[in-house]
């Protein structure tokens, strides 16, 4: 059920990938070996709907370029079997 309207159509439904960044953080600390740091762990609000954000992390460009409401849109990593979504600076205004 959607919290905001009641209804019950809550069917899973294909989104653009568009977004924008929320709010961010830039980690420094390697926490296991294979992650390279700095790196962005950010949320993201997704274009369709104002309050559907997803923790993610920003690739693809230097931490210190990474500001709120910048635009972004999904890309995904492949770790064997499972992709993940990840976010990269989108060209849009």
């Amino acid at each position: 059920m959607c919290p905001n309207c009641g209804s019950f159509d809550v069917a899973p439904r294909a989104v653009s990938g568009r977004g924008r960044v929320v709010t961010f953080t830039v980690n420094r600390q390697a926490w296991t070996p294979e992650l390279t740091q700095p790196y962005v762990v950010a949320i993201v609000e997704l274009e369709e709907q104002a309050d559907l954000r997803l923790l993610s992390n920003i690739v693809g460009c230097d931490p210190g370029e990474v500001a709120i409401d910048m635009p972004v849109s999904v890309t995904f990593s492949q770790i064997e079997d499972i992709w993940i979504p990840m976010f990269e600076r989108s060209a849009r205004v």
